[in-house]
């Protein structure tokens, strides 16, 4: 308004028509500018919001992505019994990371087959029977079921921990080769793929289960019953 104001007074011997032209043309010159710094605005804001929220999609899309289990496995990836090993696995070694949850895997399949195979007999590992329920049922063998913890469903993040643990503890050439670079020896490193058995540091010790043991983060593992020290799975 300013601008406006000096010009009317440079020619105000100017007829009242011609200064109302004048301070029409003026205000629709204003107006026009405004309006158009504020569309040229509105537009860059619109498509930098619709750029982040193709990025925000595309990148929930990747992590959403669901992990699916092995298919060159005996285990049906949709029975009660996977998603019960599954809970098994994340209740055990849920802090231990994804190699350390893959050894508890692992040693548990190593049970169930052995048995299942007929090289040593269900009770070896307290168990009735010779499936995988039968197994992770066994008395006193594993806490978390023994405390009604895997009554609980997992949530979708833990569930995918474990499902791809339990992936990894079925790819045994991939298992070794990250327990080789977790620092583990050779000789270590094939009897943790022989396990049969784990205790944390607070669990109770039972002198007949520590045959080969050897530390894998906060579990001691061993291979009780597996004589042969054959790997499954």
């Amino acid at each position: 308004m300013q601008s406006k104001n000096l010009y009317i007074s440079k020619h105000s011997n100017l007829s009242d028509n011609s200064t109302q032209q004048m301070n029409s043309t003026i205000e629709q010159f204003y107006y026009n500018f405004y309006a158009s710094i504020a569309s040229g605005l509105s537009n860059r804001a619109s498509s930098t919001q619709a750029s982040t929220n193709t990025q925000t999609t595309n990148t929930q899309t990747q992590a959403t992505k669901p992990t699916t289990l092995n298919t060159n496995t005996k285990l049906d990836p949709n029975s009660s019994e996977t998603e019960t090993l599954l809970r098994l696995i994340y209740a055990e070694a849920g802090a231990e990371g994804t190699v350390g949850m893959a050894a508890v895997a692992k040693s548990i399949l190593n049970r169930k087959e052995l048995v299942a195979s007929g090289k040593v007999k269900p009770g070896e590992f307290g168990a009735k029977g010779t499936n995988l329920t039968d197994i992770i049922t066994a008395k006193n063998q594993y806490q978390p079921y023994g405390e009604g913890k895997l009554n609980t469903p997992l949530s979708a993040a833990n569930r995918e921990k474990a499902l791809q643990a339990l992936n990894l503890a079925l790819n045994s050439e991939e298992l070794k080769k990250q327990l080789q670079a977790s620092g583990k020896s050779p000789d270590q490193i094939n009897k943790i793929m022989a396990a049969t058995g784990f205790r944390a540091g607070y669990a109770f010790n039972d002198p007949s289960q520590n045959v080969n043991n050897v530390k894998l983060g906060n579990h001691t593992f061993n291979t009780a019953g597996n004589t042969q020290l054959t790997t499954y799975a």
